[in-house]
């Protein structure tokens, strides 16, 4: 496959723009083969004239004139140049995957064992994230949004929230925080219940069962089994994964990353850390880091310092230090006042921090009978 690959490039040399995008030289194993790629590599980079000539002269001593033409003897379909590509880049991820297995089955401890694992679904998944992008083509994709006057990221299905900020975007990170029990795991229910139905969504439970959520989704559907079910293959429920490498070594393993991932919550993640800070900073950071790793916009909940609550502090306040707040592109701060006998109370929605937009307080309802948000 690797030699149809380039056999498709020495025949049509423009197929490079389509293919580079899915494989590197490093794909490649036989050494021949890369020297081709990587001279039709450089040319393509300096936007320099490609034909068989060139390319000869400019790998005038490494391969011989009389090897290239064998490739267009192959007869391979140019036209078919991204379909040999996918293929290559297939079989170049199953080398990487048994090598690192090699890897892996050496290791002394499970520990050690965990580590690689982490490190190759990073490695693997590396090729996900675009490395290179110019002014220009930054710039035309900045013109093209404006001219649309789109929201740049995908809506959350509330109104109010995509009013305020860019909705869901790859690579962002939000953190939700709230008192206990103010209704924090309600709201990200709900937010993931409307992105789910379009968009896959994960949702990584580690203090609700799966089946407590499934049964809040009913309720929030007014008992509409089929519109439940409706959800099932966009939307996918994790209370297994309580160590923060679990749901990253689940996360990066994904051939088709989520759209966006719920992870509730992250006081309850479990890291070889013993301070309560230093883990949640971990926790926190690590979030951030894989949110541009896998592509997806991770949605975090935290619950609120002593002083956030006590009101003696401007800052936004999530429990362990200033450093989590300052990790988040959103961070979002609930608070619910409850008397009882009454049917609705406030529910207040605070964005204090958002690194594309505005500050905004967000005044909702809270259905003390049913248990829900009044949007």
């Amino acid at each position: 496959m690797e030699n149809a690959l380039i056999a498709s490039l020495v025949i049509n040399p423009l197929k490079f723009a389509e293919v580079h995008q899915l494989v590197s030289v490093e794909d490649l194993q036989d050494q021949k083969n890369r020297l081709i790629f990587s001279a039709i590599q450089s040319l393509y980079e300096k936007d320099e004239k490609i034909d068989l000539v060139i390319l000869g002269e400019k790998l005038k001593g490494k391969v011989s004139r009389t090897e290239l033409i064998e490739y267009t003897e192959l007869e391979p379909t140019a036209s078919f140049a991204v379909e040999y590509a996918t293929k290559v880049k297939q079989k170049s991820l199953t080398r990487k995957i048994n090598e690192f297995g090699n890897q892996i089955a050496k290791t002394q401890s499970p520990e050690e064992a965990e580590e690689k694992i982490i490190d190759s679904l990073k490695r693997i998944n590396e090729n996900k994230i675009k490395k290179e992008r110019n002014i220009s083509d930054i710039l035309e994709q900045v013109l093209v949004d404006k001219s649309e006057g789109m929201v740049k990221g995908l809506p959350t299905g509330i109104k109010e929230l995509d009013e305020t900020t860019i909705g869901y975007k790859a690579g962002h990170y939000w953190i939700i925080g709230a008192q206990y029990k103010t209704g924090k795991t309600l709201l990200s229910i709900e937010m993931a219940r409307r992105t789910a139905k379009t968009e896959k969504v994960f949702f990584y439970t580690l203090e609700m069962s799966d089946d407590e959520i499934v049964s809040r989704i009913l309720k929030m559907e007014n008992n509409d089994v089929d519109k439940v079910f409706a959800l099932n293959n966009k939307l996918s429920i994790f209370s297994d994964k309580f160590r923060l490498s679990q749901i990253e070594a689940h996360l990066l393993g994904q051939i088709e990353p989520p759209k966006v991932v719920f992870v509730d919550y992250i006081g309850l993640i479990e890291t070889g850390d013993k301070n309560i800070y230093e883990r949640l900073n971990r926790v926190s950071r690590s979030l951030k880091l894989l949110a541009k790793r896998a592509q997806t916009c991770i949605i975090a909940l935290s619950q609120l310092s002593n002083e956030a609550i006590n009101n003696k502090t401007n800052t936004v306040g999530y429990k362990g230090s200033g450093d989590i707040a300052a990790d988040c592109d959103v961070g979002i701060i609930l608070t619910k006042e409850y008397e009882r006998g009454i049917e609705h109370s406030p529910f207040v929605c605070q964005v204090i921090l958002n690194r594309h937009g505005g500050r905004a307080e967000i005044n909702w309802e809270f259905d003390n009978v049913n248990g829900n948000i009044i949007f």
